[in-house]
């Protein structure tokens, strides 16, 4: 999964993005980007730990800027692949987090226009398609872009000019920030909450616009409410790194996961009726799904099976 993180406010947001980025590093990285919003986009890569970014980052401050550390999924771990992109006509700026699933198809109506690709992602096309939209509200050009995406496409997007940050939220997580004449974003709370307890998790379908003093939500053409709840700062238990720790944590998660099926009979009798048991899962999940397979194969003596969630519509 990629890293994504936000900030519009008072402070210099290539410091605040950098420092986000710099603490969801530990989840391991090809590349990282930042883009600043000012009178015009301008944007920032480096191929390798975030810290190989640091020297190209502008020494005059701004007050918006996203940023994304990448996995690489489509395209080789190259400077042209790294996150954010921009657009063809160089007012849009995006980071994304997921898998278009339609890329192909969106790309060639793009390039039906004239119009290139600078790098080999999937990502790229949501700027492109920003820009196209036409839409004079740009908030109604994220939300019909939105529609056109299929599979996982959390993405940010800023545009030259504009001080404000406009999120979109399906499938990977995406979490507000509130501030106190600044606001933040982040596909992992670990990477704001240096400098904020209240967060405000998206729904999938929502599409948000953050500026320094205020926070809309939008699900559908409707405004709406999502709570915001109060995070205590997260640290690793009683280790010194979240590696650690998170190993720590298995057989208490794994309890409260069973637990909670041992109290579930609706669950426990459609497993006993089922035919076939899928176990889906990607990276580390699937090896979990490949431990299941073997063991609910042996005790129900069930066909089991367990996929890759990227195939799982095949399967």
């Amino acid at each position: 999964m990629c890293g994504i993180v936000g900030y519009t406010g008072f402070k210099n947001a290539v410091d605040v993005v950098f420092d986000g980025l710099k603490t969801l590093e530990y989840r391991g990285y090809d590349s990282a980007g930042i883009a600043v919003s000012g009178k015009n986009i301008e944007v920032f890569k480096a191929v390798g730990r975030v810290s190989e970014l640091k020297a190209k980052l502008p020494s005059s401050p701004f007050a918006t800027a996203i940023g994304h550390t990448r996995w690489a999924t489509h395209g080789k771990p190259l400077e042209k692949n790294a996150h954010p992109h921009i657009s063809f006509d160089g007012k849009v700026a995006v980071v994304h987090n997921g898998i278009i699933e339609n890329f192909k198809h969106l790309k060639r109506k793009v390039e039906e226009k004239g119009i290139s690709f600078a790098s080999d992602t999937d990502s790229e096309i949501i700027a492109h398609l920003l820009a196209l939209d036409g839409s004079a509200d740009f908030l109604q050009a994220v939300e019909n872009v939105s529609k056109l995406l299929k599979g996982a496409a959390t993405f940010l997007a800023i545009r030259e000019g504009d001080d404000k940050i406009y999120c979109s939220k399906c499938g990977a997580s995406l979490t507000i920030g509130i501030g106190d004449g600044e606001n933040f974003v982040a596909s992992d709370t670990l990477a704001i909450c240096e400098h904020t307890n209240r967060m405000i998790p998206l729904l999938d379908g929502d599409i948000a616009v953050i500026s320094r003093e205020n926070v809309n939500i939008f699900s559908g053409q409707e405004r709406v409410f999502r709570p915001a709840y109060n995070l205590n700062r997260i640290r690793p238990t009683d280790s010194d790194c979240f590696m650690a720790s998170e190993i720590a944590e298995i057989p208490a998660a794994v309890h409260r996961t069973i637990k909670g099926f041992l109290s579930n009979p609706a669950a426990e009798e459609k497993i006993k009726n089922a035919d076939k048991l899928y176990f889906v899962g990607c990276g580390t999940a699937y090896h979990a799904c490949l431990y299941a397979k073997y063991v609910f194969s042996r005790l129900l003596q069930k066909n089991c099976e367990a996929v890759e969630s990227s195939e799982f519509e095949d399967a």
